[in-house]
């Protein structure tokens, strides 16, 4: 299983640091949900892309003294089985259903590739109905309904990305709440990616507490 910890740094300084980093604690098994503190049980390495080039990261791994189940735990700029970054993919994906034209968007495909980016905003798009309805449930968010799905795609990037104007819901949203989900736009990674399970938000900005999990 694959956990998130937002680590407050950028992706170099993480490379930099390697095992030197300040590694979060896990106090409960998402396995076997055991309150005991899951030990440290090595690393392993993976790469991440960006634009500037290629990072070879070490993921620390946890192992469960009950069930003896491992996780591994992500820094929040990254997906899971995924080499491009979160923002890479996130900026890439906003840019295009923002680009009007179909001619424009392929003049504007620098990196990743067209059909990087394509497998992901078809992703996005499938998965409106459920962030929608994940929304209006953790933060009585009612996004467009009737707008066409690429409309209602570029509303929810920009509202969760900062930029979005007239949200029709009950109460501003609370940025220090979004962030605990692992960034201000991180939550939409959540419906980029299959089998992602958002569990309970920890109202802290600085708690440590890993707010989101990958379910295999």
């Amino acid at each position: 299983m694959i956990q998130f910890h937002d680590f407050g740094i950028d992706i170099q300084t993480y490379t930099d640091r390697g095992k030197g980093n300040d590694f979060p604690d896990v106090n409960q098994c998402p396995h076997c949900s055991s309150r005991r503190p899951l030990h440290r049980h090595g690393y392993y390495q993976r790469y991440a892309l960006t634009a500037e080039g290629e990072y070879h990261l070490w993921i620390a791994r946890y192992r469960c003294q009950e069930c003896r189940k491992t996780v591994s735990v992500l820094p929040s700029f990254l997906l899971p089985y995924v080499q491009y970054t979160r923002s890479v993919i996130w900026q890439a994906v906003k840019t295009w259903l923002e680009t009007p034209r179909r001619g424009a968007k392929t003049k504007q495909v620098g990196f990743p590739t067209k059909e990087v980016i394509l497998f992901y905003v078809r992703r996005f798009l499938r998965n409106l109905s459920r962030l929608h309805h994940a929304a209006a449930r953790r933060w009585g968010i009612i996004g467009p309904v009737g707008n066409a799905r690429t409309e209602r795609a570029v509303w929810w990037m920009q509202t969760f990305g900062g930029t979005g104007g007239g949200l029709d819901h009950p109460r501003p949203v609370d940025k220090r709440e979004v962030a605990s989900v692992c960034g201000s736009n991180y939550f939409l990674i959540f419906y980029l990616t299959p089998k992602m399970e958002i569990v309970d938000v920890p109202t802290n900005p600085s708690s440590r507490r890993i707010s989101s999990r990958f379910v295999r």
